[in-house]
């Protein structure tokens, strides 16, 4: 799934769909653009309206947690090195995700925002990196399935080891072998 979790309205619902018909053994790919980290050269509108969209990592994390599924992520830095008039074409027919939801004029008023600002002095060529947070994610795993632990108190949940207080009781054998003066 590339770049496309902002347009489910019900992540967990879409995610727990996957999860029932992914067979054993495979793998989701999710790869998202949080806009927190971007580096793609966009205008500022396009930025503005995938801040309003965006999906951040943490509630998209959560959100693959909460069906069930077990996840890996990393963050991948892609260098990229291509024609300006490329990079334009492709922010010109929507072909990055940041661009979905504007208009043809948005579109056009942004390109030029490009040629007169950031563009304006650099040569033919543009170089970038693309920050892409990719998460795999599996069906859980037969060990993480039967055994299951999690802390609570009678407080709620015990957020650090500082707060889970604990208690042995010691028999007679055991207290001779710790207590003697040998």
């Amino acid at each position: 799934m590339m770049d496309c979790m902002a347009l489910y309205v019900n992540r967990q619902r879409l995610l727990a769909n996957v999860l029932r018909t992914l067979s054993d053994g495979g793998k989701l790919l999710i790869v998202h653009r949080p806009v927190a980290v971007n580096s793609l050269p966009l205008f500022r509108l396009a930025l503005l309206r995938a801040q309003q969209r965006d999906v951040d990592v943490k509630t998209l994390l959560n959100d693959i947690s909460a069906v069930g599924m077990e996840f890996t992520w990393e963050l991948e830095n892609v260098k990229a090195l291509m024609p300006k008039a490329w990079w334009m074409e492709l922010l010109a027919r929507r072909r990055i995700s940041h661009t979905q939801y504007l208009s043809d004029t948005e579109i056009l008023h942004g390109l030029r925002e490009l040629q007169e600002g950031v563009f304006k002095y650099q040569g033919p060529m543009v170089e970038f990196f693309d920050r892409l947070f990719m998460v795999t994610a599996t069906k859980p795993s037969v060990a993480a399935s039967l055994a299951r632990t999690t802390r609570r108190s009678s407080q709620g949940s015990i957020k650090s080891k500082e707060e889970l207080k604990l208690s042995l009781l010691l028999t007679e054998e055991y207290r001779k072998l710790l207590f003697s003066k040998k």
